[in-house]
C-alpha cells in the first residue's frame, strides 16, 4: 500500500481574523465611494466629520439669590370720613313678657320655681288666651338661663273604647306648647315632649258617675318642668 502524503493547510492567526473583520466596514465604504465617484480627499474629510463627537452643552445659568428684603406695608387708609352706622333697634319680642321680667329683669313667681302646670278643658287641644303670658315668662326664663331644658308632660282623658284618642289629644297639647315657645326664640332641642292619655269609662245607664280623687292632679293638663 502506498502512502499518500498530504500537505497541511495553513491556518490564519486570530489577530489576522479580527483585523479582517474590522476592515470590512471600511472596505464597504470605499467601494461605495468609488461607485458614487467620490474622491479620496472628500472621503477622508467625511469620515472624521461623521465620527466627530458632539460639542458640549453650555452650562445652565445660575439663578440669582432671592431678595429677602420685605417691602414695608402700605399705610392704612384714612377712615375718618366713613360715617357711623345708624343705631339698630331690636324688634319687640314675639311672646309677651310679664312686667316683672321686663322692668326688674328678674323672674316672676309663677316661673321662679322648678315646675308649673297649665290646665286644659276636657277635649281641648289648643292653648287658651290665659296661657300665652305664662309661656312668655317661661321663654324669658329659658333665655336668661341658657343651660336649662324644659320637659313638657302633656296629659289628656279619652273614652275607654277609643284608647288612641286620649294620647292624641295629649300630644297635640304638647306640640301647641312647644310651637309657642319655639316661635318665641327657644331652641326646640331644649324641649322634651311627653304625652300620656287617661282612659275614662262611661258608666252604664242608671249608674252614678265616678268620683275623681281630690288628691290626684287634674287629668287634663300640661306640666312644665325645668331641668338643669
Amino acid at each position: 500500500m502506498s502512502a499518500v502524503m498530504t500537505r497541511p493547510h495553513p491556518t490564519t492567526p486570530p489577530q489576522a481574523t479580527r483585523s479582517v473583520a474590522a476592515a470590512r466596514p471600511l472596505m464597504a465604504l470605499l467601494a461605495m465611494a468609488v461607485a458614487l465617484g467620490v474622491t479620496a480627499p472628500a472621503l477622508a474629510q467625511a469620515v472624521p466629520a461623521a465620527t466627530k463627537p458632539a460639542a458640549q452643552r453650555a452650562p445652565l445659568p445660575v439663578p440669582k439669590p432671592p431678595d429677602l428684603n420685605v417691602a414695608p406695608l402700605p399705610a392704612p387708609a384714612d377712615q375718618g370720613e366713613i360715617p357711623a352706622a345708624a343705631p339698630y333697634t331690636l324688634p319687640p319680642p314675639r311672646l309677651p313678657v310679664s312686667a316683672a321680667v321686663a322692668e326688674a329683669g328678674g323672674l316672676p313667681a309663677r316661673v321662679a320655681q322648678g315646675s308649673l302646670t297649665l290646665l286644659f278643658r276636657a277635649g281641648a287641644e289648643s292653648l287658651d288666651d290665659g296661657m300665652i303670658p305664662v309661656l312668655g315668662d317661661v321663654a324669658a326664663r329659658l333665655k336668661v338661663r341658657p343651660g336649662e331644658r324644659l320637659d313638657v308632660h302633656a296629659h289628656a282623658t279619652g273614652p275607654a273604647d277609643r284608647a288612641s284618642d286620649a294620647r292624641r289629644t295629649a300630644l297635640l297639647r304638647a306640640r301647641a306648647v312647644r310651637d309657642r315657645l319655639v316661635s318665641g326664640g327657644i331652641d326646640p332641642l331644649r324641649l322634651n315632649i311627653f304625652a300620656d292619655g287617661t282612659l275614662v269609662s262611661t258608666p252604664a245607664p242608671g249608674q252614678p258617675l265616678p268620683v275623681p280623687d281630690p288628691k290626684a292632679p287634674p287629668p287634663d293638663r300640661v306640666d312644665l318642668v325645668f331641668r338643669p
